[in-house]
């Protein structure tokens, strides 16, 4: 009996640990975010947001803005930003030192998946799907006067769907498409290396440069972007401008 229970046993281990095998470290996912005040029946406000992801190093493309954010990790526990403006061709360097807190977060998945692993572990488990790396899970629960839907690809670490339920909008993301061509995926950061870049801490030494001016006015300097969900499901306000 001893025999059979361990024989089981290291089928079990061996099925879980080959369940998936792949490595997603290097992946791009395109995103369709709609905003809608609740209870109405269209859509206010539509955007796309754009993840690239290679080790250590995440894009955020917003492509209404034309704006792409680099984060990288920059030692332990310590994130470097560069916010690319594409039509500008031009860049902002922000050191760690720099960011607000609320963007130097250690907790690196809030960049790599836009929700950390504490906040999924927050929600509620109601159904599987698939298998392998393919294995798609969906989650429920509540924060506050606030309800959450999320199927999420747990070996990809990818969002599948996100709904945010509020007494007064609603807040859905969609996946769009998937990429994992690294050629293309390393291209989108490889374009962006060729801007004009400024170290963040000389901004006031440069205010007469029209750019730096004109993202002063419109708040793009001061005010970092993030879009991202923490543990207790807050929007950490920035990137996305919710009408």
């Amino acid at each position: 009996m001893k025999t059979v229970l361990f024989i089981s046993l290291l089928f079990f281990v061996h099925t879980a640990s080959a369940e998936c095998k792949k490595d997603f470290s290097t992946l791009g996912a395109e995103y369709s975010i709609a905003h809608s005040k609740a209870h109405a029946k269209q859509t206010e406000n539509k955007e796309h947001l754009n993840l690239w992801r290679l080790p250590k190093r995440v894009g955020h493309e917003h492509v209404e803005q034309k704006r792409f954010i680099e984060w990288m990790q920059a030692g332990t526990k310590k994130i470097r930003k560069t916010d690319y403006f594409d039509a500008n061709k031009r860049g902002i360097e922000y050191y760690p030192e720099d960011l607000e807190e609320r963007e130097a977060q250690s907790d690196w998945s809030i960049y790599n998946q836009f929700i950390t692993e504490e906040f999924i572990a927050s929600l509620s488990p109601v159904n599987t799907v698939g298998k392998g790396c393919d294995t798609l899970v969906s989650y429920q629960g509540s924060k506050q006067n606030a309800k959450f839907e999320l199927t999420w690809f747990p070996h990809k670490k990818i969002i599948q769907s996100f709904t945010i339920l509020t007494p007064t909008l609603i807040t859905e993301w969609k996946l769009e498409k998937l990429h994992s061509d690294q050629t293309m995926i390393k291209q989108q950061f490889a374009q962006r290396s060729q801007y004009q870049l400024t170290d963040y801490a000389d901004i006031g030494d440069n205010e007469s440069d029209p750019f730096l001016l004109s993202m002063i006015n419109l708040g793009f300097v001061k005010h970092g972007a993030s879009g991202f969900y923490n543990a207790q499901g807050e929007s950490m306000d920035g990137g996305h401008h919710h009408h």
